[in-house]
C-alpha cells in the first residue's frame, strides 16, 4: 500500500497528519507493507519513522536513477553516493 506523496507535503497539519497515521493503521491491519513515496526531506522521514513506515521512496533517497544502475544497486544494496558541494564548515560527502 502506497502513502501518496500528497498527504507527505502536508503531513505535518493535524488533519494530513491524522490520514497518513490511517494508511499505515490500514495497512498493518490488511497485513500489507506501506511504502510512502515522494520523501524529500529529512522532517518527512522522521516524521515517517516515528508513525512506524520504514518503507519510502523519493527524491530525499535519490533521483530516478536509468533501468541499467538498478541491478548494481541491488546488488551493492545502497545507492552510490556522489560527492556534493556542501556549505562551508559542513564536511563533505564521499
Amino acid at each position: 500500500m502506497k502513502i501518496d506523496r500528497s498527504f507527505l507535503a502536508a503531513m505535518t497539519k493535524d488533519r494530513e497528519g491524522v490520514l497518513v497515521q490511517s494508511i499505515i493503521d490500514l495497512g498493518r491491519t490488511l497485513n500489507l507493507e506501506v511504502v510512502a513515496e515522494g520523501i524529500e526531506t529529512e522532517a518527512q522521514v522522521v516524521a515517517l519513522r516515528a508513525r512506524g513506515t520504514s518503507l519510502g521512496q523519493g527524491y530525499y533517497f535519490s533521483r530516478p536513477v536509468p533501468p541499467e544502475a538498478v541491478s548494481p544497486i541491488l546488488a551493492v544494496g545502497k545507492l552510490p553516493l556522489v560527492r556534493r558541494r556542501r556549505r562551508a564548515g559542513i564536511a563533505q560527502e564521499a
